[in-house]
C-alpha cells in the first residue's frame, strides 16, 4: 500500500475515532495514542505554548474531551501540565470533583511527572497517581475511557523522555553494576596482603555463583526459543555483566513476554535481582565488615564506601521488588488481601522510608553474622548456626510439601527440579533475612508461619 493511502487510511481512523462516543478503556487508549502523536509529531515542540496549542486542538475534535471539559473545567488545565514533563513536589487535593477548579487541574497534572519517578511500570503510576486524587477516581467511574487514556499518555511520555521510571530502573542497574565494581577493586586491595588474600578469593566465589546461578536462570528463560542465537545473546549479558541495564531497558520500554519464555520482563528482572543480592551484595556486605571488625589497624576509605554501596544497592533494590509488588494494579486487583500495605497518598515518602529500614535490616543482619563469625573459633559455630537453620527451613518446606518453586518448569528431569527448587529456596530465605522483604511471607514462598 503507497505511503500516500495509508496516511488517507490513518487520518480517516483518527477522524472517527474523534467522532465517537460511549467509549470504553480501549478507545481511551487509542485516543491516548492519536493525542501523543501529536504532541510528539509536531514540529513546534520548542514553543512556549506547543502543549496548550495541542491540547486546545485534540479538545475541538474530540467530542468526548470537548464534553468533559466542557463539564469539568479543569480537566483541560490538567492535560495541559500532564505534558510538563518536569518532576515537581505533588500538591495536596482532596477535593471532590465537583469542587476542582482550573489551579486544581494544574496542580493535579503537574503530579503525575513525580508520581511516575517512583514507579517502574505506567499502569502502577497512573494507578498511584489517580488514587491520590479522589476526584480523579471519582471520574473515572463514570468516564470508562480515561484509565486507558492515562495509561497511554504515561507510556507515549516515557518513550520520549529520558526521565521517569528509566531513572528509578538505571539507578538499581547503575548501582548494581557499581556494586560489582567495588567488590572487584576490593579483590585487589585484598590480594596485595597475605592475611587478606582469601577473602579475595571468598568474594572471587560469590561474584562467579552469582553469574552461575544468573545463567542457569537465563537458560531457563530462553531453553524454548526458536533461534539458539537468543539464547546466546542472553548468556552473553550474563556474562559481560550488562543484565541488569538490559533487564531495565526491557521493563522500562514496556516489553512484554514471549511465548517462549518463563518469565515476564519484570519477574525477569526481580530474578536477576535477588540473585545477585543473595549470592554477592549480602554476602559480601558481611564479609567486608568482617575484615574491618578482625582488622587490628584501621582500614582505608575504599574498604567504607564498598561496605556501604554494597549495604545501599542492597537496601535499594529489596525495596523497589517490595514496592512494585505492593503497587501493582493487577496484584492489588486480584490479590486484594495481600497487596495494598503501601497508602495511595505519599508514596513517595513512604519509598523513601522503605530504603531506609531495608538499609537497617541489612546493616543488623551483616553486623550480627560478622559478631558471629569473629566469636567462633574458626568460623565452625557460625557454619553450624547458619547451616542448621538453613536445613530446619528446607525441612519445613518438605513436610508442608512446599518445596516445588511456585512456577511451572515442565519438561525438566525431576533431580534438576529438585535442584532448582532447592536453590530457589535457599536464595528466597537468605534474601528475606537479611532484607525483610514483606511480600516473601506469602505461602508460596517463604511462608508467614515461618
Amino acid at each position: 500500500m503507497k505511503p500516500i493511502v495509508v496516511s488517507k487510511v490513518a487520518a480517516a481512523v483518527r477522524y472517527f475515532q474523534h467522532l465517537r462516543d460511549g467509549i470504553d478503556e480501549e478507545d481511551g487508549v487509542a485516543m491516548g495514542t492519536i493525542f501523543m502523536d501529536a504532541v510528539f509529531s509536531s514540529t513546534d515542540r520548542s514553543k512556549k505554548d506547543h502543549r496548550k496549542l495541542v491540547v486546545a486542538d485534540f479538545i475541538e475534535k474530540n467530542i468526548m474531551v470537548a464534553r468533559v471539559v466542557q463539564e469539568r473545567p479543569f480537566f483541560k488545565a490538567m492535560m495541559v501540565t500532564m505534558l510538563n514533563g518536569i518532576p515537581t513536589p505533588p500538591s495536596k487535593c482532596l477535593k471532590g470533583l465537583e469542587d476542582l477548579t482550573k489551579e486544581d487541574g494544574a496542580k493535579i497534572g503537574k503530579a503525575l511527572a513525580v508520581v511516575i519517578l517512583s514507579n517502574v511500570t505506567s499502569d502502577a503510576a497512573v494507578d498511584g497517581w489517580v488514587r491520590t486524587y479522589p476526584a480523579l477516581l471519582e471520574l473515572e467511574t463514570s468516564e470508562l475511557w480515561l484509565r486507558g487514556f492515562f495509561n497511554t499518555v504515561v507510556q507515549k511520555t516515557l518513550k520520549n523522555v529520558a526521565w521517569g521510571t528509566k531513572v528509578r530502573v538505571y539507578l538499581g542497574a547503575s548501582l548494581s553494576i557499581g556494586d560489582m565494581a567495588s567488590d572487584l577493586f576490593m579483590v585487589g586491595e585484598y590480594m596485595g596482603e597475605a592475611e587478606t588474600a582469601g577473602f579475595a578469593h571468598a568474594i572471587l566465589g560469590m561474584v562467579g555463583l552469582s553469574m552461575l546461578i544468573q545463567l542457569l536462570v537465563a537458560f531457563l528463560q530462553k531453553s524454548r526459543a526458536k533461534h539458539k542465537s537468543e539464547q546466546v545473546r542472553e548468556l552473553l549479558l550474563v556474562l559481560s555483566g550488562l543484565k541488569p541495564a538490559a533487564d531495565a531497558h526491557r521493563v522500562s520500554s514496556g516489553k512484554e513476554q514471549q511465548e517462549h519464555e518463563m518469565f515476564d520482563p519484570m519477574q525477569d528482572m526481580i530474578a536477576g535481582k535477588v540473585i545477585e543480592l543473595v549470592c554477592e551484595s549480602i554476602p559480601g556486605a558481611t564479609l567486608q565488615l568482617y575484615v574491618i571488625l578482625s582488622s587490628n589497624t584501621l582500614p582505608r576509605k575504599a574498604a567504607f564506601m564498598s561496605l556501604a554501596l554494597s549495604m545501599m544497592t542492597t537496601s535499594f533494590s529489596a525495596t523497589t521488588i517490595a514496592y512494585d509488588m505492593d503497587t501493582s494494579p493487577e496484584k492489588r486487583k486480584y490479590f486484594p488481601a495481600f497487596y495494598g500495605v503501601i497508602p495511595d497518598q505519599g508514596r513517595m515518602s513512604v519509598l523513601m522510608v522503605m530504603v531506609l529500614m531495608s538499609f537497617c535490616q541489612v546493616a543488623a543482619r551483616a553486623l550480627s553474622l560478622s559478631l558471629l563469625f569473629c566469636m567462633s573459633t574458626g568460623s565452625g559455630t557460625a557454619v553450624a548456626w547458619l547451616s542448621t537453620e538453613m536445613a530446619v527451613y528446607l525441612l519445613v518446606k518438605v513436610v508442608r510439601q512446599d518445596l516445588p518453586v511456585p512456577w511451572r518448569i515442565g519438561g525438566l528431569p525431576s533431580a534438576v527440579r529438585i535442584i532448582i527448587a532447592l536453590v530457589y529456596r535457599s536464595v528466597v530465605k537468605i534474601f528475606v533475612d537479611a532484607t525483610g522483604n514483606l511480600h516473601f511471607r506469602h505461602p508460596f514462598e517463604l511462608g508467614g508461619a515461618y
